[in-house]
């Protein structure tokens, strides 16, 4: 056996895990906030990116939730969650999170390694027994968690019909003759145990030992483990056995073709089955990240000892069912993928301690949804943050001095300040009727107002106004040829030379 080349270390000891998780301040969000949320409080630029791919008929629709101290809770929608009701998507609509699941079974399985029911590194003869596969006394259970067992991913046996037609969409098989499947065909394995390969079928494996330990079938063992203890109230994993509401948000593939197809009632396996509302999700990830419900947080800092050991993404490295990406912006730890019909990627952005999730209703483009959540990711990392005074304050009247800090893409700062929430979010430099404006220069983060009336309630702004240095558009130019080889259709958006990153809006109160 070959021993792992690690690359990278992201949390490469427990301490790391254990100080990163202890760090974490909790901002939950209750049902009350969601209902609340106006979408007029969301950054046009947002907005635009959205919209852009449905005129462009790319995507159905998408729904993006973003909650940190900065910015609170926001939500922005555009498209369709069916074709044909025509209603936008909602938060509290199901979706199919596809590779979600795959967090979820980790989950469930260090929650069984803490109360000393298995071994990570248990080999997978101990756990199933010979029969699961016939190099099982050579990989473990973490391998398998991993995706390093190297065992052969059963959607590509074409036997098997499990491929992205809609024909198949229906087709049943128990994950014990999917197993039979992969040993008749491929017994042998693609490459040695704890080198990453690809494999669905590593989980596939991984569910079943859950239920061995358990003695429960999966579906109640996440209902327990991790619906239950997370308060996803509007979650289950589908074995199909239960009716799909009429609210269930519609995946579609073939968008832009004559082959026009609605996959949402496509019959799910073990590695993709978890359905979820948008806000349950989030309260997953919350859950996750922010507290022990989920995991102690010696079992967090072992799903989070990263490597990127592999011939994927060289930004990307991959712990225990969830990813890490380094980007320009900054660090996010999460899950990004699809099944057919259904995308998403939901992050912990933890460079500014926010959430920021996508869903779109189409696997048809895989690109589409990358470049989008990076362009917002973009926008929240180079706006003004830190904000001070905080929100819903109260000050002494006359004049106070608002400062922030600097995003991470730097420029001049536009200052807005109104006695109207809505005239300061939609403020900008040209036009801000009702809306007094000021200009600071890139060196300076503070501005004192004054003439501030007794009694009132005030709401704030800062913007960065920027024009983007020749490094900058060349290693923008650099990417998008690095895309196009991947992607030849890619439809690249570049971020025009002069350029408004638009911050959040805060509010204080005079005395």
């Amino acid at each position: 056996m070959n021993m792992i080349k690690t690359v990278r270390y992201t949390g490469a000891v427990c301490l790391l895990g254990l100080l990163f998780w202890a760090a974490v301040q909790s901002h939950g969000f209750a049902q009350e906030e969601l209902n609340k949320a106006d979408p007029k409080l969301v950054p046009e630029r947002w907005i635009t990116r959205m919209q852009r791919e449905v005129d462009n008929k790319r995507i159905p629709g998408a729904l993006l939730i973003v909650q940190s101290p900065d910015w609170g809770l926001r939500i922005a929608n555009v498209g369709v969650s069916s074709y044909a009701t025509g209603k936008p998507m909602q938060v509290d609509m199901p979706f199919r999170v596809g590779p979600l699941t795959r967090t979820m079974i980790s989950a469930s399985l260090l929650q069984m390694e803490h109360e000393w029911k298995l071994r990570l590194d248990q080999k997978l003869s101990d756990l199933l027994g010979y029969g699961v596969h016939p190099e099982a006394n050579e990989i473990t259970l973490k391998d398998c968690l991993m995706m390093s067992s190297g065992i052969y991913d059963y959607r590509n046996i074409e036997a098997l019909g499990l491929s992205a037609d809609p024909k198949f969409d229906r087709l049943r098989y128990t994950p014990q003759k999917i197993l039979a499947e992969v040993i008749g065909s491929n017994p042998k394995l693609v490459v040695d145990p704890g080198t990453y390969a690809y494999s669905d079928t590593d989980y596939l494996i991984a569910g079943l030992i859950a239920e061995k330990i358990d003695q429960k079938p999966l579906a109640e063992i996440l209902k327990q483990r991790v619906f239950d203890k997370c308060g996803m109230k509007k979650s289950w994993f589908d074995t199909s056995e239960r009716e799909l509401p009429d609210n269930m948000i519609r995946g579609y593939t073939g968008i832009h073709s004559s082959t026009l197809a609605e996959r949402t009632m496509r019959y799910p396996t073990t590695p993709a089955a978890a359905i979820c509302s948008p806000d349950d999700v989030l309260r997953f990830m919350q859950a996750l990240f922010e507290s022990d419900k989920l995991l102690h947080p010696h079992s967090y800092a072992r799903m989070t000892k990263l490597i990127c050991d592999y011939n994927g993404r060289p930004e990307d490295a991959r712990g225990l069912g969830l990813m890490e990406r380094l980007t320009g912006r900054g660090t996010f730890r999460g899950v990004e993928g699809a099944i057919p019909g259904y995308y998403c990627c939901v992050g912990y952005y933890m460079h500014r301690d926010t959430y920021i999730l996508l869903f779109i209703n189409t696997s048809d483009d895989p690109w589409v949804g990358r470049l989008m959540y990076d362009s917002i990711l973009r926008q929240i990392s180079g706006a003004p943050c830190h904000m001070r005074p905080k929100s819903g304050k109260t000050i002494s009247s006359g004049k106070t001095t608002l400062s922030w800090d600097a995003g991470l893409l730097y420029g001049t700062y536009a200052v807005y300040v109104g006695e109207s929430e809505k005239a300061v979010c939609e403020a900008s430099m040209e036009k801000h009727d009702g809306v007094r404006l000021y200009v600071t220069d890139e060196n300076t983060y503070s501005y004192e107002v004054d003439n501030l009336a007794p009694g009132k309630e005030y709401f704030w702004r800062v913007d960065t106004v920027r024009s983007r240095p020749y490094m900058e558009k060349t290693n923008d130019y650099r990417r998008y040829q690095s895309l196009k080889e991947y992607y030849p259709d890619i439809d690249y958006e570049f971020v025009p030379e002069k350029e408004t990153i638009q911050g959040p809006v805060f509010r204080f109160t005079t005395d």
